[in-house]
């Protein structure tokens, strides 16, 4: 993999022995290294594939795997997490005790009301999974597992009641095209079943879902979606500038206007 840096996304800082370097905040990804290395692109339209390193750089440890466990037991969001434009407030929710409790609010596609936690994906191949309880009563409640790049393109396992019960569906924003997979096949959650296990397995170029009613058992739902969805190039085609990667991510919407409540026991970020 290649990572290609733009200026505006750098900052400058003088060195001691008085040269200058730049620490990059924001990078993706742009093709492969015929050895599978990572190499760096920087400078000019051409750029250049390897750069002097600053006069006094000392050797520092860059851990070679992302993954993570969160439990939710701290008062505050782990540092992995992050929330779209604004800090995470009471208004979204409140994490802490075991749980981290998520206020349903607008949908995937709202700029300023969204209650969205998520973290970046890190390598090509990972599983993330949670459990959640939610209990909707309409069908504009929906909660559960995303994966996401912006306002424009995001995907979205979610819960709702328009068969008069609690189902499970798998839905895609591509540019504004909405496509629910499962409809009328949407998997029926059973009554007796509080909470549900939902997992996403990144593969590269591909991801899916899978879901449990005991965190033991899994079951894949028949949707295989397209990765390059939720990449810069694909966005690039018709939308002009970035947001900062793919994520995935926790979240509860409730277009009824009534805050319904989701809660997520855990978090796991696991990298193959």
């Amino acid at each position: 993999m290649v990572l290609r840096f733009t200026v505006w996304q750098a900052l400058a800082a003088r060195e001691r022995a008085g040269s200058w370097r730049a620490r990059l905040v924001h990078a993706r990804p742009r093709d492969f290294d015929s050895e599978g290395r990572v190499g760096y692109v920087v400078g000019g339209h051409g750029g250049e594939r390897y750069v002097e390193a600053p006069a006094d750089a000392i050797a520092t440890e860059a851990p070679t795997d992302h993954s993570q466990h969160d439990e939710f037991e701290s008062s505050e969001l782990d540092l992995n997490w992050n929330t779209l434009r604004v800090p995470f407030t009471e208004t979204m929710g409140r994490v802490g005790g075991g749980s981290l409790t998520l206020r349903g609010q607008g949908s995937l596609a709202n700029l300023f009301e969204l209650s969205l936690v998520g973290r970046r994906w890190q390598a090509f191949d990972f599983n993330a999974e949670t459990k959640v309880t939610f209990d909707p009563s309409n069908y504009m409640q929906m909660a559960g597992l995303t994966n996401f790049y912006n306002h424009l393109c995001w995907s979205f396992i979610t819960w709702d009641e328009k068969r008069g019960q609690r189902v499970i569906e798998v839905a895609q924003n591509d540019f504004d095209t909405y496509t629910s997979f499962l409809k009328d096949t949407a998997i029926a959650i059973p009554d007796d079943i509080e909470s549900v296990w939902l997992r996403t397995k990144v593969r590269t170029r591909t991801y899916t879902y899978e879901y449990s009613f005991d965190g033991k058992t899994w079951h894949e739902i028949p949707v295989t979606l397209d990765a390059a969805v939720l990449s810069d190039d694909h966005v690039a085609q018709r939308y002009g500038g970035f947001f900062t990667g793919a994520f995935v991510g926790l979240v509860a919407v409730d277009l009824s206007g009534y805050g319904k409540e989701a809660i997520f026991s855990h978090f796991d970020y696991m990298e193959i």
